[in-house]
Formats: structure tokens, sequence, C-alpha cells
């Protein structure tokens, strides 16, 4: 873990976050299909369980969760016409996930001293379909522009302008 801040500021914009998130998940495939062309990553299954537990549900979330989302939403309101098509255990579960993941969103903003936002830790959901948009555009950009990187702009943060403020201030 890094002691120091690193000052490394997030996209400000939806659109770029996107951008910066698919670049992030066509890397992660290209990392998988490469790693996975010769045979068992790292020689022994453990090493390609650890591999494939790692990077592999990375990617397997990114495309799953706002599918999963959207059949979730798709349950709840159709509960009222054709009755319950969720067991109780599906909705616990749904629950106990959205739980722990606040709780550790929560417990992650707490350990860095920041103000506390329970705005930003509630709509945290809707970071899980943005994923899913962003690696249904990697996987569109690994077929069409394979070797195209988008970049992302940075210097948009409160910091960023600090930063710049003090650089000018200098004899």
């Amino acid at each position: 873990m890094i002691e120091p801040p690193t000052l490394e500021e997030a996209t400000a914009h939806v659109l770029p976050w996107i951008g910066q998130r698919s670049r992030w998940i066509k890397g992660f495939v290209q990392t998988l299909m490469v790693h996975l062309r010769g045979g068992m990553p790292g020689g022994c299954l453990t090493h390609a369980f650890g591999f494939i537990a790692v990077l592999g549900m990375a990617v397997f979330s990114a495309f799953s969760h706002g599918f999963l989302l959207l059949a979730t939403l798709i349950c709840f309101a159709c509960w009222p016409i054709i009755g319950p098509m969720l067991s109780t255990t599906d909705i616990v579960l749904a629950i106990t996930g959205v739980s722990i993941t606040w709780a550790l969103l929560l417990a992650g903003q707490l350990a860095t001293r920041n103000d506390l936002n329970p705005i930003a830790i509630i709509s945290s959901v809707f970071y899980w379909p943005l994923q899913t948009i962003a690696a249904l555009r990697a996987a569109r950009e690994l077929l069409n522009k394979p070797f195209h990187w988008e970049k992302t702009e940075h210097g948009h943060s409160i910091f960023a302008a600090i930063k710049a403020k003090s650089l000018d201030r200098r004899p």
C-alpha cells in the first residue's frame, strides 16, 4: 500500500470515466487473451486459479453488473402484475451484496478521513451499469480498433488548480 497520497485525480465527468474504464477493461481482456492462449497461466492450477479469479472476475463483473441490475429492476417492476419472480433468497442476497458494498465504501471513506458523503455511497449502485457500458464499449473497440487507446484528460480537479496556482507564484 502506498503511504503518501499520490494526488492522482479521478476523471471529472461521466463520459471521460467511461472512456478510461473501457480502456482498462480492454487491457484486462487483452491480458487474459495473451495469458490464456498458451495453456494454463503460471503453469499450475493454483496460479491459473488466482489469475482468473482476479482478472477474469473483474472482466466478468464489468460485463454482468448492469444486466443483473436491469434484470432485478424488471423483476421488481413486474411483481405487481405477474407476482414474485425472485425468491426470498434472491432478495436477501441482493440486499446483502449492496449493504456490504455500502459498508466497504463507508469504511474506505472513514479510513481516508474525508468528510462523510452518504449520497456518494448510496448512489454507488449507478456505478455498476456504467461499468457494463464501458465493458461493451471495450469489446467493440477490441474488435474494431484493437490498437487504439483512448486518452484521459486530467487537470480538472481542485488539486490541479491549486497546484497550477502555486507553480505560477514561484519566483
